[in-house]
């Protein structure tokens, strides 16, 4: 995934899927493999979630699209194990 270029929308349908798949799984070990995953677009870049202080920083339409398909309660959780601040 981070050789493809993909519309932010593209990322965020990814997002979508692993938070989906993953939710209750996501334990230490698979952590540590989606933050070295480049899917937020910030700034006309996609970087991994260690470059991701805020969830504000992010494309407004990857939030858009992530907030018209998930829970507040499921966004919340995913961008904490990820140490991005939700709120």
């Amino acid at each position: 995934m981070n050789e493809v270029a993909l519309s932010n929308i593209g990322y965020a349908q990814i997002v979508i899927k692993i938070i989906k798949q993953f939710s209750y799984d996501l334990n230490g070990d698979l952590v540590e493999k989606l933050q070295r995953i480049k899917f937020f677009p910030i700034n006309n870049n996609i970087v991994d979630s260690v470059h991701v202080d805020n969830y504000n920083k992010i494309s407004d339409d990857f939030k858009v699209y992530l907030e018209s398909n998930l829970s507040e309660r499921e966004l919340f959780n995913f961008f904490r194990k990820l140490n991005i601040n939700f709120l």
